[in-house]
């Protein structure tokens, strides 16, 4: 979204880093970029296989003109799938094996944005309970 071409500002389906790089530097007066992504993961039969529209990821800026600014960045990260998790809000609630196997990949994207893109988190909002998770991605429940 731009302030000078609003909502109408967008891509629609799947792009290359060179398109997406185009349209960002097109426009000084960019506010939002959103993505949809498709995740990777390791299904319970250990074959790899993607999630499509399994999360979004939105950038927002608070200045005017990208270009040449220190003003910072704002990331968003939200999943729209459990994962992840251990314990979910579906019916089978115990997710331990898919964790297991996919919970290290999300804990490694976290650690990346924090060293290579020097990132800080700000805040992790998860709607069920904020003991599910940290900054480095969810948590196991303790035993009670």
């Amino acid at each position: 979204m731009t302030d000078s071409q609003g909502d109408d500002t967008k891509i629609v389906g799947t792009v290359e880093k060179s398109e997406v790089e185009r349209v960002l530097f097109k426009y000084d007066d960019i506010k939002l970029v959103e993505f949809d992504l498709d995740l990777k993961c390791i299904d319970l039969n250990g074959v790899d296989t993607v999630v499509e529209n399994g999360g979004l990821l939105r950038l927002w800026m608070e200045n005017e003109n990208l270009r040449g600014s220190d003003t910072p960045l704002w990331l968003s990260f939200d999943l729209h799938v459990d994962l992840y998790a251990p314990v979910t809000c579906g019916e089978i609630r115990d997710n331990s094996a898919m964790a297991k196997l996919n919970g290290p990949r999300l804990t490694e994207l976290f650690k990346r944005f924090c060293s290579e893109a020097h990132g800080k988190f700000m805040e992790v909002e998860v709607s069920r309970s904020a003991s599910l998770a940290d900054h480095t991605g969810f948590l196991w429940p303790t035993e009670e």
